[in-house]
């Protein structure tokens, strides 16, 4: 049986995705490449971006996988809400360390909210099994 919040979160995984690729890159990856860093500076900033990107499309993939997977649903969402709860904590840690605010590098609401939204449903998945065990 599919999860449909489990579902609901690889879809804002996804969007979090576009987002990184296509406001990601002009807002942060190709202001660092044209910047004065060096060259070896600049591939790292290169691979950091597009390790991103690639951990991004991966747990939007185990989300969705995790919504149609019983067997495999508790693993995989909670590797995402680990990986999503990092991610928020680092925005949130550099943001207030470096600039200040949390206000000025927002990705960490999104990841919040992506891991807060897989949370209620493995949390719907375990009260669902718990029904129908006493049942």
């Amino acid at each position: 049986m599919t999860n449909k919040t489990i579902a609901v979160a690889g879809v804002l995984s996804f969007g979090l995705f576009a987002l990184h690729v296509t406001g990601g890159s002009q807002s942060a990856l190709v202001p660092a490449l044209e910047s004065d860093a060096s060259d070896l500076v600049k591939a790292f900033i290169a691979v950091s971006f597009h390790g991103v990107t690639v951990n991004l499309i991966i747990c939007s993939f185990m989300l969705m996988m995790a919504a149609r997977s019983v067997t495999h649903r508790t693993v995989l969402t909670s590797l995402v809400i680990a990986d999503y709860l990092a991610f928020a904590g680092l925005f949130l840690f550099y943001g207030m360390t470096r600039l200040g605010t949390v206000f000025l590098m927002i990705p960490w609401i999104i990841f919040l909210l992506i891991a807060v939204v897989a949370t209620v449903g493995l949390l719907q998945t375990r009260g669902f099994r718990n029904v129908h065990a006493q049942a």
